[in-house]
């Protein structure tokens, strides 16, 4: 297996592991908020909110330090020259995350 088939897969798999992370979440922390406010006058509106907030949060902390790791390898191959593929690859799969986040 070639470095880019390496590199590309272990990107894929980290950014589908931060979505179904965050939905788990979601689900979860949503059960918990939802069973806690329900009997409030503000009922479920307050639980969707704090979820999607937190969600949110989760999310941008999470695109911030792929957002690091890509700038890292970006000069890693800057440095090493020519690995045009890589970069490529790395441009595509950054950007099926950031759909893959904003449609979740």
């Amino acid at each position: 297996m070639s470095c880019v088939c390496v590199v590309w897969c272990v990107q894929i798999i980290v950014v589908l592991a931060v979505v179904f992370a965050v939905i788990v979440y979601r689900l979860a922390v949503g059960t918990i908020i939802y069973s806690l406010v329900s009997g409030t006058s503000l009922g479920p509106a307050v639980g969707s909110i704090i979820v999607s907030i937190t969600g949110a949060a989760i999310q941008l902390v999470a695109i911030i330090i792929m957002n690091k790791f890509y700038e890292f390898l970006a000069f890693k191959l800057t440095n090493w020259g020519g690995c045009v593929v890589v970069v490529f690859v790395v441009v595509v799969v950054f950007f099926i995350y950031l759909v893959v986040a904003y449609v979740f």
